[in-house]
């Protein structure tokens, strides 16, 4: 291999670790939502930015949840179902992460200004 090899393959991985991190990194975007689905069914939704601070409980006929939110980065803080995964999930702050109670049938996505439709995609 010569140098201008070495040299150019540093270049692409350099130009898609930039583009990776500009396409991934999400948490200065303010235009996110925490998407509470219950049943899955939109049970209710939240703006999320930096000063974003409550907690939400969340008493169905499957059960009690507690969901936290401080400054925009959210954690189930209480549940009573048996397995409590979802409390020991991580915390979630970017778009597209979730939390997920199947007990419970509760699911938490955060999505962006752009994810208004519940296709991923359509194959042809």
């Amino acid at each position: 291999m010569k140098k201008f090899d070495i040299f150019i393959i540093i270049i692409i991985l350099l130009g898609i670790s930039i583009t990776l991190y500009l396409n991934l990194n999400t948490k200065d975007i303010e235009s996110k939502t925490l998407v509470i689905y219950l049943n899955n069914e939109i049970y209710k939704e939240v703006p999320l930015t930096s000063e974003t601070s409550m907690e939400i409980p969340i008493n169905s006929s499957y059960g009690y949840n507690l969901i936290k939110i401080e400054n925009g980065v959210v954690s189930m803080e209480d549940s009573d179902c048996n397995n409590k995964i979802c409390i020991n999930s991580s915390e979630i702050e970017n778009v597209s992460e979730t939390i997920v109670c199947l007990p419970h049938k509760l699911v938490l996505k955060i999505q962006g200004l752009d994810e208004s439709s519940d296709v991923d995609s359509v194959a042809k």
